[in-house]
């Protein structure tokens, strides 16, 4: 687990209430503390897109939804432009 994964599981039971319960009952630390009250800004440096993990790819784009939430800035050696 890390805080992509938190702030994505928060961010999924503000838009997703039916899936509260299943989301806090595997997710002690999500249980106990409010991540979405939390505002983040990620400034992520990758050789290549492909060096980010799939699922956290497809959460932080998710979270992108929800500037409040998260802002991310990600870097890459091979992105257009750099």
């Amino acid at each position: 687990m890390d805080f992509i994964d938190l702030k994505f599981k928060a961010a999924l039971i503000k838009q997703k209430p039916e899936l509260t319960e299943q989301i806090l009952f595997n997710d002690s630390v999500l249980a106990n503390h409010d991540f979405s009250k939390w505002g983040v800004t990620i400034l992520l440096a990758v050789n290549d897109m492909s060096d980010i993990h799939p699922l956290t790819l497809q959460q932080l784009s998710y979270l992108s939804n929800f500037k409040k939430e998260l802002r991310c800035v990600i870097k890459s050696k091979t992105s257009p432009g750099t």
